[in-house]
């Protein structure tokens, strides 16, 4: 059984690096794609050094029928990659939680294995059973990785020797206490 469940995990694995997100799509040329943001509702872009996601908060699919796609491409570039499609999410809560009373109707989605400190276009669409509803494009930077300043103070430590164990930390004053503690009693019976 266990043989079967990793050849299946093997071949998902296989089929999705070759079909999956990241891989260029002919798609649209750049001269159709929008040069503005969403005209629905609210976009939040945020990022990490490989990663950036969105959140688009609208009302325009109240019955949730509408699906949302994900393209970007780094700022300069000229094709297109398709991303995992996003979340449709539709949530209202039934009570408020720790002051969390606000409801969600929109999708949210991410885009990962990016390059650090790069600018990139993240091109939203919103497709309903009627056609195209909304669509723009949002930019978004992942972060840079951090730098050390020149003349910074800098410490190394040796490598431990092959086998070696690393000494256990102890609480302070472990061992005044420990010398200070009697020595147990010996019988001889």
């Amino acid at each position: 059984m266990r043989n079967v469940l990793g050849l299946a995990f093997l071949l998902i694995l296989a089929a999705c690096q070759s079909a999956g997100p990241g891989n260029p799509t002919p798609g649209p040329p750049t001269d159709e794609a929008p040069t503005g943001p969403p005209r629905l509702g609210e976009v939040r872009a945020y990022s990490t050094l490989h990663s950036a996601g969105f959140e688009w908060q609208f009302s325009a699919d109240p019955e949730a029928r509408a699906t949302c796609g994900l393209k970007y491409r780094a700022v300069g570039e000229t094709a297109w990659h398709e991303a995992w499609p996003p979340y449709r999410i539709q949530y209202a809560p039934p009570s408020p939680v720790a002051g969390k009373d606000e409801a969600f109707d929109g999708c949210a989605g991410s885009v990962f294995f990016l390059q650090p400190g790069t600018r990139y276009q993240l091109w939203l669409s919103l497709t309903g059973p009627e056609g195209l509803l909304d669509e723009g494009i949002v930019e978004v930077a992942t972060q840079s990785e951090p730098k050390i300043a020149p003349g910074a103070p800098s410490t190394t430590s040796p490598p431990a020797a092959a086998g070696a164990r690393a000494p256990r930390p102890t609480p302070t004053g472990a061992s005044r206490r420990r010398s200070a503690m009697p020595a147990p009693a010996t019988s001889s019976c």
